[in-house]
């Protein structure tokens, strides 16, 4: 009866709904978690960060699609930068998964609406060189969740640093706005969730710990996502490469 879902409980159980309620959008493998990290470049696009532990080459290459159509609807950018992410930026590293992905993307990458670049280091996702990360839920989340903690750890190395001394009390007071604009992009309440993509109809997975306003941040992303109808968008990305992986086996 409603147009999305948002939940800040178990992510288990909303995946669980997701799938079986709602059923998967027509030729999608497996749904991914589509999740934004805040970069000095824009917001950087992950998908998956916690969906989908063991993955098929076709699977990785719909994430592909998935995630470039996120970044369409939502940053509006029209032909979005894509990269597998990978241990390395040649095209002999990676493994037997992520070099089965690279082949089949390089083949159908010239027929969807984004830019393949390839290989792509961890390193790479902060450096403006793409605008989507393609990679399998396992790697995915640990990426997110490092993510995560370094900025924490930095911010608490700044405050501690910043009231070290009498002097250092002082510069706080000149920098602490720069700072709090700084924290206010990297907090996780300003977007409010990440988006189960895949499934038939908008569902926002919210922190646990979500605090009002991330939970009113989820809700708007979901109106955002329902209002532009991402799931119809993804569904045409997906059924316009079909052959791409219709009968492969890896």
């Amino acid at each position: 009866e409603a147009q999305a879902v948002v939940s800040a409980g178990n992510s288990g159980a909303v995946l669980a709904c997701g799938i079986f309620v709602l059923g998967r959008t027509p030729g999608v493998e497996r749904p991914p978690v589509v999740t934004v990290i805040p970069t000095p470049a824009g917001p950087l696009v992950l998908c998956d960060s916690g969906a989908n532990v063991d993955v098929k080459a076709t699977t990785l290459a719909q994430f592909a699609l998935v995630g470039a159509c996120y970044d369409r609807v939502v940053h509006g950018r029209a032909r979005p930068r894509v990269g597998l992410l990978s241990n390395g930026a040649e095209p002999g590293k990676g493994t037997e998964l992520t070099r089965a992905a690279h082949a089949i993307l390089v083949e159908a990458a010239p027929r969807a609406a984004l830019q393949y670049v390839g290989y792509v280091e961890g390193s790479d996702l902060f450096r403006g060189a793409i605008d989507v990360a393609v990679t399998d839920g396992f790697t995915g989340n640990v990426v997110l969740k490092t993510c995560e903690g370094i900025a924490d750890g930095v911010f608490g190395m700044i405050r501690a640093e910043l009231t070290s001394s009498r002097g250092a009390r002082l510069g706080a007071a000149l920098v602490s706005p720069a700072l709090r604009r700084l924290a206010k992009k990297l907090d996780y309440a300003e977007t409010g969730g990440a988006l189960l993509a895949g499934v038939n109809g908008p569902v926002v997975l919210a922190h646990g710990r979500s605090t009002p306003a991330a939970i009113a941040s989820a809700l708007r992303e979901a109106h955002r996502f329902a209002e532009r109808k991402i799931v119809d968008e993804m569904r045409r990305s997906i059924e316009a490469l079909n052959d791409a992986w219709t009968g492969r086996t890896a």
